[in-house]
Parts: C-alpha cells; sequence; structure tokens
C-alpha cells in the first residue's frame, strides 16, 4: 500500500465526497502495520482475511485476530473474515473491536443472507453485555 494505493485513496474521496472504507487484507503483521499510512486518507479501515485463492471479503475465513490485540488506531476500525455466532465472542475479547462485519456468518449460502442467522445473532450478541 504505497503511495499509489494512497494517492487513489484521496482522489476517490475527492470525486465522491463520502467517507471512505478500505478493506486491508491481513495475514501478517507487515499487514497491520500498512494501516498507520491508510488511516490517513481513509474514515475507516475494515481489517479482512487475505485469501489466498483470489478473491477477497465473502470467504468465510479469519485470520489471526491477536495481530490486532494492541491495535492503536485514531480513527474506528472494523473486523470482518470468517465471523459467525459461533466465534464473534472469542474475536471481540481479543481484538476489543468496535464494528464488526458479519457477512458470509450470516448466510444460508454465498450472498444469501438468512434472516434466522441474523436475529439469532443480535440477540446472542445483546445477551452477551
Amino acid at each position: 500500500h504505497g503511495d499509489e494505493t494512497i494517492n487513489d485513496i484521496k482522489a476517490i474521496k475527492n470525486m465522491i465526497k463520502k467517507p471512505v472504507i478500505k478493506a486491508l487484507p491481513v495475514s501478517t503483521y507487515k499487514d497491520i502495520k500498512n494501516s498507520k499510512k491508510i488511516e490517513e486518507v481513509c474514515d475507516m479501515i475494515l481489517f479482512d482475511s487475505k485469501a489466498s485463492i483470489g478473491i477477497s471479503g465473502g470467504t468465510g475465513i479469519s485470520f489471526d485476530w491477536n495481530l490486532l490485540k494492541n491495535l492503536k488506531l485514531r480513527k474506528k476500525w472494523m473486523l470482518a473474515g470468517g465471523l459467525n455466532i459461533n466465534n464473534i465472542k472469542n474475536a471481540l475479547s481479543i481484538t476489543n473491536a468496535p464494528v464488526v462485519d458479519i457477512s458470509s456468518g450470516v448466510e444460508t449460502k454465498r450472498g444469501i443472507k438468512c434472516e434466522k442467522k441474523i436475529k439469532n445473532l443480535i440477540n446472542y450478541l445483546k445477551n452477551e453485555n
């Protein structure tokens, strides 16, 4: 994520005049360190799994949440990557993420959301706090 990416984000933000969330694929701590540069131009960063299969997001695969354990950013950030009702409590206890993106974790199949899974997850989270 060099100057080219940062300049692209700035250009997009100036063009659309809306907040920008940048998804950062994560597999190593180096990926987390890159967030410091990106944070300057984005309104929020979404940490997601870095897929080795050539696609990003919606894979249902998690990454090592310990990489985010002591993350200090000035802006809010979002955790994604294989989150579901079975692992969300652990993910939050490790990362203390202020925002979560649970997409594939509430789907019956890729791209198809399940109302029951969404309600179950919301109720589970409400009862945990």
